[in-house]
């Protein structure tokens, strides 16, 4: 994930935590057009949220 800003002011706690729930996540074989997703909180919903935004294709979208 070249192209994401460093965690400047929550620091590596913040990224290890956005990278656990994206890594356990599979892209689906064609990328989303358009997703909806939780936004509660990473506490609540971050493994959530990661089902749909590991659905983006930053090239497309």
């Amino acid at each position: 994930m070249a192209s994401v800003f460093p965690c400047l002011f929550i620091g590596p706690q913040l990224n290890a935590q956005l990278e656990g729930w994206l890594s356990q996540v599979q892209s689906t074989k064609r990328p989303a057009r358009a997703i909806i997703a939780p936004h509660a909180g990473y506490t609540y919903c971050g493994s959530c949220a990661a089902h749909a935004y590991k659905q983006v294709d930053p090239n497309i979208t």
